[in-house]
């Protein structure tokens, strides 16, 4: 349940991130600019990596959205259904992590083909450190909003 919770923050993150952006395709090369200015890829690298980058961005998004929308889905059925099936509803959750962690390792063998193994985790690393700033920035925003609400 906490990793749920982590995901779905994360998700809220992005989607507070995203409207302050004209599309989804900009938040990622947002996020591609703030990797590689950390990993110091050289021009080559770049370029060969910048796709596999976006392919995997785009899969973790749609598995996302998709997701997004079953567990909406559950709770919608949830709320009207006595014999609601919780085991399905959990089936589903962990078959989500699966999915996730699927394209991950997909993403991972490319890499590997692709950068050094010491620039692969500086590139896991930055990913990571993007997402905390996200949430750290969802939260200052957050925080802001309500000090601004109390004050009117």
């Amino acid at each position: 349940m906490k990793r749920l919770l982590f995901i779905l923050t994360i998700f809220v993150a992005i989607a507070a991130q995203a409207q302050d952006t004209p599309n989804i395709d900009e938040m990622h090369l947002r996020k591609w600019k703030y990797i590689t200015d950390r990993c110091k890829l050289n021009a080559q690298e770049s370029e060969q990596v910048k796709a596999l980058f976006l392919e995997y961005e785009q899969s973790q998004w749609r598995l996302m959205e998709e997701f997004r929308k079953t567990m909406k889905e559950m709770n919608d059925r949830k709320k009207d259904d006595k014999s609601f099936d919780y085991e399905k509803f959990n089936e589903i959750i962990v078959n989500n992590d699966f999915k996730r962690a699927r394209i991950l390792r997909t993403y991972y063998q490319k890499l590997k083909l692709t950068i050094s193994a010491e620039k692969i985790f500086c590139f896991f690393d930055a990913e990571q450190k993007y997402r905390h700033e996200l949430i750290k920035d969802f939260r200052r925003k957050d925080s802001e909003q309500k000090n601004s609400n109390q004050k009117n």
